[in-house]
């Protein structure tokens, strides 16, 4: 297995490189619809998302510390918020509002009448957390749950954050990808998210494009919908990154974010190694340790 630091930042490079060959795809013209259809690579640079953006808060943070504080990893977010990155309606009012990390939390704590948010902000980010827990599993509940409440704080989106974390924890330890979603099962706690991703399981071997129907993942940007969605494909195609962000990407839906942490999960995966060509059209990360 990989060392700690290098399964981080593998799985942030591949998280970044999917959020940002998806986000080339979002737009609908016919040339840029064609290129997707010959699974060709846009010119560079790519630019990355939000997605990217609340990763690398993440792996400062763990980097600089070795834990997530929730407080701490909401501030993070807040001084490095940019409104061009792409940050949805919700968020951007979160992070604009917000006066220190703590008001992030408390004014996150109290959307959606005091449920808190299940969107899939909570889960794009989080896969390099699962890589660097990869070797101490135990710790992974609690530091998803805490990286997901920094500014989603409904139940759905922590469990989303748990399964997508121990996802990636088990590719990076090089464990069997037909017997992952078995094992991300027994970790998830009790949910819609957990129910989606026994739907997944059970609709394996049907088309990317109707399970992502089957789930939701193509018109829903809650966590119930992306994680089993994201988890599926990566099972799929767990020994392949390239072809897996392809995949991704051709499907439809909330591309960038699908494709960000499909990345997340693999980048991780021994054996697994970006296209050197995709690295270089990737913008370059804004890492502050």
């Amino acid at each position: 297995m990989l060392d700690r630091r290098t399964r981080l930042l593998r799985s942030l490079d591949a998280l970044s490189v999917g959020d940002a060959l998806g986000q080339c795809f979002h737009r609908r013209d016919p040339a840029t619809l064609g290129d997707l259809l010959r699974r060709q690579p846009p010119e560079g640079p790519w630019r990355w998302t939000d997605d990217t953006a609340m990763a690398t808060g993440i792996v400062d943070e763990l980097l600089a510390h070795g834990t997530v504080d929730e407080v701490r990893l909401a501030e993070r977010f807040r001084v490095a918020f940019d409104p061009g990155r792409g940050y949805g309606p919700s968020m951007r009012t979160l992070l604009e509002a917000a006066t220190d990390g703590a008001d992030v939390v408390h004014r996150a704590a109290a959307y959606f009448e005091g449920q808190g948010s299940m969107g899939n902000g909570a889960v794009m980010r989080v896969a390099p957390l699962g890589a660097w827990f990869a070797t101490e599993p135990d710790r992974i509940r609690d530091e998803a749950r805490r990286s997901a409440r920094a500014t989603h704080a409904h139940d759905e989106a922590s469990a989303g954050a748990i399964a997508i974390a121990h996802g990636a924890a088990a590719f990076a330890r090089g464990e069997s990808a037909s017997a992952l979603l078995d094992h991300v099962l027994l970790e998830t706690p009790d949910s819609l998210v957990r129910e989606r991703i026994e739907m997944a399981r059970r609709r394996s071997n049907e088309p990317l494009a109707k399970l992502a129907k089957a789930v939701h993942a193509d018109r829903d940007i809650t966590c119930p919908a992306t994680v089993p969605f994201a988890l599926a494909v990566a099972t799929r195609f767990s020994d392949d990154l390239e072809r897996a962000l392809w995949e991704t990407v051709s499907v439809g839906g909330d591309r960038d974010t699908h494709a960000a942490i499909v990345g997340g999960l693999l980048g991780a995966r021994p054996g697994n190694v970006l296209p050197a060509a995709m690295l270089e059209r990737r913008e370059p990360l804004l890492l502050c340790v």
